[in-house]
Formats: structure tokens, sequence, C-alpha cells
């Protein structure tokens, strides 16, 4: 529970059902917290979870999970829905992918050589998606197949 929270603030007549929060650390030492919906928006909050401001996305899908790397985010959700923003989630752009099922996770890797982050997107059906410009295009990777013992084959 953070400290000094007694009532979040919302818009006046939302009744988001939420998932997944997500904390980002600033220097300022007031963390940037996130959080997603069934309704495709995210609510950020830049004073640690005491306001929430909803950032309208593109989508009208249920969103399941959001990832931060400075300004720029990553979100996905129900039938292979990523947006992502440059700004915060001031503005979110689609980003289009094989995938059609639901997406239930992303987060941002290391920085590659030119210093964009990499970006992995697990969800239904065994579905990973990997992108290597920090979520502007996306391919498809495969698990390994099981070995007959129950393990990972190679």
């Amino acid at each position: 529970m953070l400290e000094g929270v007694d009532v979040l603030e919302l818009d006046p007549g939302a009744e988001p059902y939420l998932f997944q929060i997500r904390g980002v650390s600033r220097a300022d030492a007031s963390p940037v917290v996130s959080t997603v919906s069934l309704e495709g928006a995210v609510w950020v909050s830049d004073d640690g979870g005491r306001r929430w401001e909803s950032r309208a996305t593109p989508v009208d899908v249920p969103i399941f999970s959001i990832d931060w790397s400075g300004q720029a985010g990553v979100a996905v959700g129900d039938r292979g829905t990523i947006v992502t923003t440059t700004n915060g989630g001031l503005g979110w752009q689609p980003t289009h992918t094989s995938a059609i099922g639901w997406l239930g996770a992303v987060r941002y890797g290391g920085a590659g050589p030119d210093g964009v982050p990499s970006v992995v997107v697990v969800g239904e059906g065994g579905t990973i998606l990997y992108s290597r410009d920090g979520g502007r295009s996306f391919e498809n990777v495969s698990l390994p197949k099981p070995s007959a013992r129950g393990g990972h084959g190679g």
C-alpha cells in the first residue's frame, strides 16, 4: 500500500476493470504508476498512485499488460492487439502482427547496439513475439518442442 493514499480520484462515472500495475522510478523520486483496463484504456499516475489519469488508446478491446522504457510504452491485449507510445501515453499507435489470440504480457528487454530496446510479448497458444526496434515491428518466435520425458528439446 502506498503511504498517504486514501482515495483514488478516477474520472467521474468510470468503472474500469483493471489489470496489472507497473511502476517506473524516476530520478526525482516521484514514481510513475500505470494500469490497463478491459475498455482498452491505459491509466497513469505521476504521483505514485494518488491521482490517476486515463490515456485513451485507438482500440476498444481489453488491454492486459503494459511496460515502459522511459516515455516509450507498449501495451498488449485481446485479438492480438499491440499499441505503442513514445510520449508517455499521450498518443498511441497500433502495431500490426500476425497474432490473432489474446496477448497477456509484455516486457522491455535490453538495448541493442543502436540503443533501441528489445520487446518480448507472450500470449495465447504459446505465442511469443520479439521486437528489435522498441515495438514498431515484431517477429514470431517459437518455443522448442517438449521432449518425451517432459523436458525441453533443443
